[in-house]
């Protein structure tokens, strides 16, 4: 076998390029696939971060509504002959903001600032009834009159008109992350 009317530094040349080529089809692909496994964990923590905070929206909107309707039971002038009593409305409420206080804390890192501004104005407003309540109480226990009662009417205008629109605008916000509707 001749192989002397080859031409060895095309061959050698040929080679040397389609070798070189690739070389660097590997290094692109290899680029081309870290980056897309880059992007694959970005997205499945993203997702994983958006899960816990829409589980955690869905928690804290249940408990503040529940406090809601529990202070405004107690701020409620009449009762239907079955309801529990003021007394009983009271201890619940003071029971679920024991416990929602310390579910907020444990996910306020998984809230927008929005939410968490939202949700601590409404606290605010809550610890404000409570104060209000107490204050009746101990007036209406030492002297019953206007004061007492300007205290009671205090706690409850909190209640039914104050606190409402609080968590409407916790609502809106809490959609719009449950929802996506940043872009």
């Amino acid at each position: 076998m001749n192989l002397s009317h080859l031409d060895w530094p095309s061959i050698l040349v040929t080679a040397f390029f389609a070798s070189l080529g690739a070389i660097a089809g590997m290094a692109i692909k290899q680029w081309f696939d870290r980056s897309l496994e880059e992007e694959k964990v970005h997205w499945e923590r993203a997702s994983w971060v958006h899960q816990r905070q829409v589980e955690a929206l869905t928690r804290l909107f249940v408990e503040l509504h529940r406090m809601k309707d529990l202070l405004q039971g107690a701020t409620r002038g009449a009762r239907f002959q079955e309801e529990m009593s003021q007394e009983g409305y009271l201890k619940e409420w003071q029971l679920s903001a024991a416990r929602t206080w310390p579910q907020y804390i444990e996910h306020k890192l998984l809230l927008n600032e929005a939410i968490v501004s939202s949700v601590e104005g409404l606290f605010g407003k809550f610890q404000e009834a409570g104060l209000a309540i107490g204050s009746a109480t101990m007036l209406w226990e030492v002297q019953p009159g206007m004061e007492a009662a300007a205290e009671w009417n205090k706690a409850a205008e909190i209640a039914h008109k104050l606190i409402p629109p609080l968590l409407d605008a916790i609502e809106s916000e809490a959609r719009r992350v449950v929802y996506d509707e940043s872009r």
